[in-house]
């Protein structure tokens, strides 16, 4: 864009462009709906939830197909304040907490069970161009088959010892009774 083109208006600079400008810029708005397109398809198809708090922990937005592994619809809660959604206003509730801290700039890792699903969560303070926070934003991935398999495996394991230590209880009983037929079965050698 040429700036010999281009007529000051006030405080609006208005831009003329040519037949080759303007192919450039179709090319780039198709660039960027495709990246669009492109993230909404991303996010909707993973299995987490995303969103973004306002500085009063007003939820602004969320996205992600974890939201159909809730039953919930982004569009009836998003206006909501994350207190209200998650049931308590209590800053000792460390969902309450974490969006807190975010909002004071500390970046929060944690894991909360939601409608019987398991998720673990990442929280940053959202900050504008000049540094400010102005919100919060979240993922939470939901590793439900995760840690229902690391449950099922720590059970295994606790089942396999258990059975290695009655094996070795066993073992040690059947050592002690082969010691005690040998000490009979000597005695009575001895004793003829």
């Amino acid at each position: 864009m040429n700036e010999a083109h281009g007529r000051d208006r006030g405080h609006l600079r208005i831009v003329e462009m040519g037949p080759e400008q303007e192919g450039e810029l179709r090319v780039i708005r198709q660039a960027l709906h495709q990246q669009e397109v492109t993230l909404a398809l991303l996010t909707e198809q993973m299995p987490a939830l995303l969103w973004s708090v306002d500085p009063h922990m007003v939820l602004t937005s969320v996205r992600g197909a974890g939201l159909a592994a809730l039953g919930v619809e982004p569009s009836r809660i998003v206006g909501r304040t994350a207190a209200d959604l998650i049931g308590t206003p209590d800053s000792g509730d460390e969902r309450i907490d974490a969006h807190l801290r975010a909002l004071r700039g500390e970046s929060i890792s944690f894991q909360t069970t939601l409608a019987g699903r398991v998720f673990r969560g990442h929280l940053e303070p959202l900050r504008d161009d000049r540094g400010s926070i102005t919100g919060a934003v979240g993922v939470a991935l939901d590793v439900t088959e995760r840690v229902t398999a690391e449950e099922r495996l720590r059970d295994s394991l606790h089942l396999l010892s258990e059975a290695a230590e009655r094996q070795h209880r066993l073992m040690a009983r059947l050592v002690a009774a082969q010691e005690e037929e040998r000490s009979r079965l000597s005695e009575n050698l001895h004793d003829d």
